[in-house]
């Protein structure tokens, strides 16, 4: 019965819209990001608060609603890899750039880049059709978005 409403829940959600300057993004588009920064944030075994402080100041640049953003978790959580794979896919090429741009900020944020990040930044670039950039063109895409 629970899955049922959670099901419903995600299904309600994902007819909002989230935007933030020009990139406008679907609260599934927005799980499919919130699942590859959690896994980047997971890659190098240690979970520090700057990691996810990146993504509450995203939920809040894109005025995401309090109460959904547990519904974005939980529904990052049930995505697999097809999913976000042909969710990010879809998606033009300055979505494609702001992700690998977050993801770039996740790895640096905490003060040390670890390789099992760079492995996973190189193959998430790979996997989902990302635009390839260093971690210092991210870094300077992510705050020319955020200044």
């Amino acid at each position: 019965m629970i899955w049922i409403v959670i099901i419903v829940v995600i299904a309600i959600v994902f007819y909002f819209i989230f935007r933030s300057g020009n990139l406008k993004f679907t609260a599934l588009e927005f799980s499919a990001i919130t699942k590859l920064a959690t896994l980047m944030i997971a890659s190098d075994g240690v979970t520090k608060d700057e990691e996810f402080k990146i993504l509450f100041i995203e939920f809040k640049a894109f005025d995401v609603p309090q109460n959904h953003i547990d519904t974005i978790f939980s529904a990052a959580k049930l995505m697999n890899a097809n999913e976000v794979k042909g969710i990010v896919k879809q998606m033009s090429y300055n979505k494609k750039k702001y992700i690998c741009s977050l993801l770039a900020t996740i790895i640096v944020i905490d003060g040390d880049v670890d390789d099992n990040e760079l492995a996973l930044w190189r193959t998430m670039t790979q996997e989902y059709d990302l635009p390839k950039m260093t971690l210092k063109e991210g870094l300077a895409h992510y705050k020319s978005m955020r200044s």
